[in-house]
C-alpha cells in the first residue's frame, strides 16, 4: 500500500509505537516496514508531533488509541485505519472496544467481507468503511520490487516436491496479556497437544512462525528458548528461521495452516489454504464463535479440540482433500476483483474526491 502510494508521488513516513520496553532490532524494522520508533503517551505530545514535527496530509494508523485520533481531529488532519484483524464480528473484543469510543478514524479500510459488514453495522458510526482488495494483491503488481526468492523460500519450494508442508502460526496473548486466552496454553507459546502432533508426524515438513508482536517483546528470547527446547531434535521442524518471512508468500506455498485463533485463518482462505483452529474460544457458545464465518462456510476452517489424536485425524483428512493452492497471477487479481486497492481509496480521500 505504501509502496503503491510512493510510486504515485506521495512521500511516506513510517513510524511505530513501542510495543515493548526493548527497542526492536533492525531486522524487525525491515519486517514490519517502519523507519523510526516513537513514544507519545500524552495528548499534547500527539498534537505537537503532528503540527510542528510531521505535518502530514493524512495519518494511516493501525491499532492506535482514541487520544491519537482526537489529537489529529483537533488540528484538522485526516485519519485512516486499515483493520489489522480479519473475520471480525460484533461480539469480538476489537469491535466492542471500537464501538463506543468518542474518537475514531475518519475511514476504516477492511480486507474481508465479514469485518466490513460488522463495522458498517456499528450504531455509533461516525466514520466511513471501505472493503478493499487484500494488500498482497497490490504488492503483486510490483512483484519484481518486493519478492525475494531467498534461500529459505527456495528450500521450502524444494521441500514441497517431496512432502507436504504445514505452517503453524503462533499468537501473542496466551502468555497472560489477554484475559480471554488465560490458562489455555501452559507455557504461553504452543499447546502440548500440538507439540505432540508435530513431533509424531515426521512425514511432513513443519514451519513454526511467531507473531510480529512476539518478535518485538522483551521476552522473545524466552519464546525462542521454549521452541528450541521442544523441537531442536526434530529434523522435520523449522522453528527458528521463518519468523521474519512474509506470511502471504508462505501461505501461497504451504499445504495446511494450523493456529489457535489467528486472523491468518482468513488470509489462508484467500489462497484456498485450509486452516485448523484449535482455540476453545472459537467453539459454539464462546467469545469468537462467529469469527471467520466466510472461511467456515467455505470449508476452509476446521475446528479441532486440543487433543493430539484429533489433530492428527484432522490433518490427514484435510491433506487427502487438498487440491493445491490457487495462486493469483501477477496481472489478474480475480479474488476480490470488484473491490478497489487500498491505495486508490487513500488517494481519493487525500484528493477530497467522492469515495
Amino acid at each position: 500500500m505504501a509502496f503503491a502510494l510512493e510510486q504515485k508521488g506521495y512521500s511516506i513516513e513510517r513510524i511505530t509505537w513501542p510495543i515493548s520496553k526493548q527497542r526492536p532490532n533492525q531486522q524487525l524494522f525491515r519486517y514490519i516496514n517502519v523507519d523510526c520508533l516513537i513514544s507519545m503517551p500524552f495528548d499534547w505530545i500527539y498534537v505537537l508531533f503532528f503540527r510542528y514535527l510531521c505535518s502530514p496530509s493524512l495519518i494511516v494508523a493501525i491499532g492506535w488509541n482514541d487520544r491519537f485520533f482526537c489529537a489529529a481531529k483537533k488540528i484538522g488532519i485526516k485519519t485512516l485505519e486499515p483493520i489489522h484483524s480479519y473475520g471480525i464480528n460484533r461480539n469480538d473484543n476489537y469491535f466492542g472496544v471500537k464501538s463506543k469510543i468518542r474518537f475514531t478514524p475518519d475511514v476504516y479500510l477492511t480486507f474481508d467481507d465479514q469485518t466490513a459488514e460488522t463495522l458498517s453495522e456499528n450504531i455509533y458510526r461516525n466514520f466511513l468503511v471501505f472493503r478493499c482488495k487484500h494488500p498482497y494483491f497490490e504488492r503483486k503488481l510490483f512483484v519484481d520490487q518486493w519478492v525475494e526468492n531467498n534461500e529459505l523460500i527456495s528450500y521450502l519450494i524444494d521441500k514441497k516436491c517431496v512432502t507436504k508442508v504445514i505452517l503453524v502460526t503462533l499468537q501473542h496473548g496466551y502468555e497472560g496479556t489477554r484475559d480471554y486466552f488465560a490458562n489455555i496454553i501452559a507455557n504461553g507459546v504452543i499447546h502440548e497437544s500440538l507439540v505432540e502432533s508435530i513431533r509424531s508426524n515426521r512425514q511432513y515438513f513443519w514451519i513454526i512462525k511467531a507473531h510480529p508482536v512476539q518478535l518485538a517483546r522483551e521476552d522473545w528470547l524466552y519464546t525462542q528458548i521454549i521452541l528450541d527446547s521442544l523441537f531442536n531434535k526434530c529434523s522435520h521442524v523449522d522453528a527458528r528461521h521463518y519468523h521474519y518471512e512474509d506470511i502471504m508468500q508462505l501461505l501461497t506455498l504451504v499445504d495446511l495452516h494450523i493456529t489457535m485463533s489467528s486472523s491468518t485463518i482468513t488470509e489462508a482462505a484467500t489462497f484456498r489454504c485450509t486452516s485448523i483452529g484449535l482455540c476453545p474460544t472459537l467453539k459454539n457458545g464462546n467469545l469468537f464463535e462467529y469469527s471467520f464465518q466466510n472461511a467456515r462456510n467455505e470449508g476452509l476452517l476446521v475446528l479441532c479440540d486440543l487433543d493430539s489424536l484429533q489433530i492428527d485425524r484432522a490433518i490427514v483428512e484435510i491433506l487427502n482433500l487438498h487440491k493445491g493452492v490457487e495462486l493469483p497471477s501477477k496481472s489478474d487479481n480475480s479474488i476480490d476483483k470488484i473491490h478497489p486497492f487500498a491505495s486508490e481509496v487513500i488517494q481519493s480521500f487525500l484528493c477530497c474526491k467522492s469515495i
